[in-house]
């Protein structure tokens, strides 16, 4: 509402609605489910912690020193895919705003016998988005298997060392394997 005139003039009515939309929706989902997952992982992150501290200090503290590597590589790429997913949005909305245009002046493309050129447009639109969609998925996708195969090997990487504690009789096998079980599963509400 605090845009000049000029800002309207440029950007099409369903276009701000799409946006307008999504930040609803991602207002939404912050309020609720992200909020009450970081509720539930940050006691987890403590509880286990503390946990883990009781068992074996050593194996906490190279625990711990890997979570601000994984961490700040997660974060950084994160932010570098959520980028891609913010621009894919931005171009879906312009696409989706060029056919509600044309499609809302229906009678006048059909006066101009433009029906073949804006269905040729707008595959062209599509097609230009794809490379794009492609991107942002790849990125996502390389985000999601990232962090797995980083879980999976901070977790080879404990068991590894808690074994040569084991062998040097620093920590039985019962306590390693309770630092190495996976943590209970809650349902979701």
């Amino acid at each position: 509402m605090r845009q000049d005139m000029a800002y309207y003039d440029k950007h099409r009515v369903g276009d701000l609605m799409t946006r307008m939309a999504d930040d609803v929706n991602v207002s939404a989902s912050a309020a609720t489910n992200n909020l009450a997952k970081g509720y539930r992982y940050a006691n987890s992150a403590f509880g286990g912690s503390i946990i883990l501290l009781l068992l074996s200090p050593r194996l906490t503290a190279i625990s711990l020193a890997i979570v601000p590597l994984l961490g700040v590589s997660g974060m950084s790429y994160g932010l570098y895919a959520r980028k891609l997913s913010k621009a894919l949005k931005e171009r879906a909305s312009e696409v989706a705003s060029r056919a509600e245009e044309r499609l809302s002046n229906f009678a006048a493309v059909r006066l101009a016998a433009m029906e073949l050129h804006e269905a040729a447009e707008y595959a062209r639109l599509l097609d230009d988005t794809s490379p794009m969609a492609r991107k942002a998925a790849s990125a996502e996708g390389a985000l999601m298997g990232g962090l797995a195969f980083a879980g999976f090997s901070s977790l080879m990487g404990v068991l590894c060392y808690g074994g040569t504690l084991v062998a040097r009789k620093q920590l039985s096998v019962g306590a390693l394997t309770s630092l190495s079980a996976p943590p209970p599963h809650h349902a979701a509400p």
